[in-house]
């Protein structure tokens, strides 16, 4: 499980039993100074065991605006199931909470659908409606951003993504919950220019394997998933 605030992650696991490709420990401070220093080395992953006690600065690398710039992972490792989960809830108790579901929409050629926007490519996805249930969101807001009206659901269980962000002054947390879609249908599709989509298109396999347009961590690894199960 990873939790980004933008180009940076927190990446939860389970303490390994052996020490065969585990991560070298590092400590806070450590990582804190890493992630200040200059110049820097893109992709950089760095790890440590959990301690309650550290509850507050480990909050803090999500806290950082500076931080999220860096293209990195820390890894934090705990000891059962239980007390991953409820660092998981308190953290997530920590920011107000952001639901929102978007689209891995196919078409019967194989190619998936990306928006671009801000000069990045993404997945289409918006926030929930009050009450609207994450598969009806997720439906709308393909509609809405792409112009796509003839596409459904092709499994009923959503892969999930959290992320942090400030906004008006306000930390926020964002689950947002992905649906596998489909469409047959040849239609013409439309940015949605007023949410600052400029661009709607189909990518090839190929073009997702060799080379990944401008996007973000998070929508990579997404892509990886849905295209390969890693």
């Amino acid at each position: 499980m990873k939790i980004f605030a933008s180009n940076f992650a927190l990446e939860l696991r389970l303490k390994p039993d052996h020490g065969h490709f585990d991560f070298e420990r590092s400590n806070l401070r450590a990582i804190k100074d890493t992630l200040r220093a200059e110049p820097w080395f893109e992709d950089r992953v760095q790890s440590l065991d959990y301690q309650p006690e550290k509850f507050e600065n480990i909050l803090s690398l999500l806290r950082n605006e500076k931080f999220a710039e860096r293209r990195a992972t820390v890894v934090l490792y705990f000891p059962d199931d239980a007390t991953l989960g409820d660092f998981f809830n308190r953290l997530r108790s920590e920011f107000k909470p952001a639901p929102a579901a978007g689209g891995l929409v196919t078409n019967e050629k194989g190619e998936l659908l990306l928006i671009e926007r801000l000069g990045k490519w993404d997945l289409p996805k918006g926030k929930l409606d009050k009450g609207e249930k994450p598969d009806v969101a997720a439906l709308r807001e393909v509609e809405e951003e792409t112009g796509l009206k003839h596409h459904r659901l092709t499994a009923p269980e959503p892969i999930l993504t959290y992320h942090v962000y400030l906004h008006r002054e306000k930390w926020r947390f964002k689950q947002t919950n992905w649906y596998r879609m489909v469409t047959a249908e040849t239609e013409e599709l439309e940015p949605q220019q007023e949410e600052g989509i400029t661009a709607v298109r189909w990518w090839t396999g190929n073009e997702l394997d060799t080379e990944l347009p401008p996007t973000y961590p998070q929508i990579e690894e997404l892509i990886r998933e849905f295209r390969f199960g890693e």
